[in-house]
């Protein structure tokens, strides 16, 4: 019944509910439709979201593997004090050479200018 509500009201624009819908369905096994709503949340600004949909991309779970999107996404939610995507960014960082570091600064600049637009038309 929650996954119902949690349907309803993520269609509707609700970002958190977004988020809760990407956990019921990853827990569900329903990796491609969680990363969506995960990242349809991360885009819109959710934290909680940010750092799931780093996870997925760092994993290859639901979408393409790929470990600069996921840097890219760590530093994101970590410049809202996420402490998970602060703790994870340590890490993966440590995993990529200097390119791979440069492209993931530049793709978090790039989120974080949207997100920072987006507030500011609210």
């Amino acid at each position: 019944m929650a996954a119902k509500w949690y349907q309803r009201a993520a269609e509707g624009g609700n970002l958190d509910a977004q988020c809760n819908l990407g956990l019921l369905l990853y827990n569900k096994g329903e990796t491609v439709e969680a990363a969506k709503w995960f990242r349809t949340a991360a885009l819109g600004g959710v934290p909680m979201a940010q750092y799931n949909y780093a996870l997925m991309c760092q994993f290859g779970e639901g979408v393409g593997k790929d470990p600069v999107e996921a840097c890219a996404w760590f530093k994101v939610a970590s410049a809202s004090k996420y402490e998970r995507a602060v703790e994870q960014l340590r890490l993966r960082e440590r995993q990529l050479n200097f390119d791979e570091k440069s492209r993931a600064s530049k793709r978090a600049e790039i989120l974080l200018k949207e997100f920072s637009a987006l507030s500011e038309k609210k």
